[in-house]
C-alpha cells in the first residue's frame, strides 16, 4: 500500500491522489513535479486568462511587436517545413474537411475536378474542397476555376441555369 503512494502525488487544488504522469514537470519542486495535476493546472490557466484577458493580450501584442521579424521568420520556416499540414489545417478551418476525407475523395474522383474533369496534375493548385456554405456538407473536389465559378453564382441553381440559357442563346 505504501509503495503505491510513492508513484502517486496529491494535487494541492483538487486534493486527490493521482499518478505522477498526471503532473507536469517542475524543476523547482522537491519531487520534480508540479503542485497541481494537469487538469487543475489547465483550469487555473483558463480562469487566469478570463480574469486577465486584456492584460495578457496586450503582453502578447507587445512581445510580438518587439520580436516581429523573428516571429515572421519562425512562422515562415514552419509553413515551409510543414506545407501539407498547414494546407490541411486551413482547409479544415474553412470547410470542415479533414485530410482523411480529402484524400478519400481524391481517390474516388481519380484526382479530377468533379465538374470539368481536369486532372489535378494539369493545375497549379490543389483541388479545392467544395462544401455547401449553408449546411457545411462536403460535396466534392473542384479545380479553382470551377469552385470560383460556383461561388460567384452563390451556389444558386437558378442563376446557373440562367447563365446556361444565356450562353445557349448567344452561341454562334
Amino acid at each position: 500500500m505504501y509503495a503505491d503512494l510513492t508513484l502517486r502525488k496529491r494535487c494541492s487544488r483538487c486534493v486527490q491522489y493521482k499518478s505522477l504522469d498526471l503532473f507536469t514537470n517542475n524543476k523547482t519542486s522537491k519531487d520534480g513535479k508540479d503542485h497541481y495535476c494537469k487538469l487543475c493546472k489547465s483550469i487555473i490557466k483558463k480562469e487566469d486568462y478570463v480574469s486577465n484577458r486584456d492584460k495578457i493580450k496586450e503582453q502578447v501584442h507587445r512581445s510580438y511587436q518587439r520580436n516581429k521579424d523573428k516571429c515572421i521568420a519562425r512562422a515562415l520556416k514552419y509553413r515551409t517545413a510543414n506545407r501539407d499540414k498547414v494546407i490541411a489545417q486551413k482547409r479544415f478551418a474553412s470547410t470542415g474537411v479533414n485530410q482523411e476525407q480529402y484524400e478519400e475523395m481524391l481517390k474516388i474522383q481519380d484526382e479530377r475536378c468533379a465538374i470539368c474533369n481536369t486532372h489535378q496534375s494539369k493545375k497549379k493548385l490543389r483541388l479545392a474542397a467544395d462544401h455547401c456554405h449553408t449546411t457545411k456538407v462536403f460535396r466534392g473536389l473542384l479545380c479553382g476555376h470551377c469552385n470560383t465559378g460556383i461561388g460567384l453564382f452563390k451556389d444558386n441553381i437558378k442563376l446557373l441555369e440562367a447563365a446556361i440559357e444565356y450562353l445557349k442563346k448567344h452561341q454562334n
